[in-house]
């Protein structure tokens, strides 16, 4: 039977509960509809109560984020926590790959502070990642963009907090207080002094 028949068919015997991605394999399929099933198995729903009910762990071959297995991942679970090689090999551990790190559970479970505080720690993150390039290369200018200017000055922290040694541990209410004082650090009056004619200053 041609595989792109099979495919059809394996959707079609599936019925509403299939899972919506394409599918390349009939190891992907295998692979995916075990997944689904653990997770029936487990009892992982709105029903019911408690807090976590269970860990899955999806190896994407070569960190490719878009493997139909991750996908999968990401359809059928309240949250997903992406490691990273590259963070791996930079020595921060756990190398968690806060960008492409979602939950859809976080909104019900912390207070209104907590949820702000974290988006603009992500804000703050993905400002400098997006701007790495410019400042490895030396082409940052301290004083040219103020939102730049935070990210670069807190960074170090940032990577501090986001590292955890193995016998390290950090309470929930510990983590939220560390993680409302790095985004509440206001920019130091000094980032723009680089670029910045003091007043009255008539030196020619």
């Amino acid at each position: 039977m041609p595989a792109s028949s099979y495919h059809e068919r394996q959707r079609a015997e599936s019925g509403p509960k299939s899972i919506p991605v394409k599918l390349n394999s009939a190891v992907d399929i295998s692979s995916a509809t075990r997944m689904r099933d653990s997770a029936a198995s487990a009892g992982t729903s709105t029903a019911g109560s408690g807090s976590i009910t269970a860990f899955y762990t999806v190896l994407a071959e070569g960190d490719d984020e878009q493997d139909p297995i991750v996908d999968a991942a990401r359809a059928i679970l309240d949250g997903h926590i992406m490691l990273s090689r590259s963070i791996a090999e930079s020595g921060i551990y756990p190398p968690v790959d806060v960008e492409s790190s979602v939950s859809r559970s976080m909104l019900r479970v912390v207070d209104a502070e907590h949820q702000q505080a974290a988006q603009r720690f992500r804000e703050i993150h993905a400002y400098y990642t997006r701007h790495r390039d410019l400042i490895t290369v030396g082409a940052y200018r301290s004083g040219a963009d103020p939102q730049l200017d935070r990210a670069v000055s807190l960074w170090p922290r940032i990577e501090a907090f986001l590292g955890q040694s193995l016998h390290e541990p950090v309470g929930l209410e510990d983590s939220v207080a560390q993680l409302l004082e790095l985004v509440n650090t206001p920019l130091a009056h000094t980032g723009n002094a680089n670029t910045e004619t003091p007043a009255g200053d008539t030196t020619t």
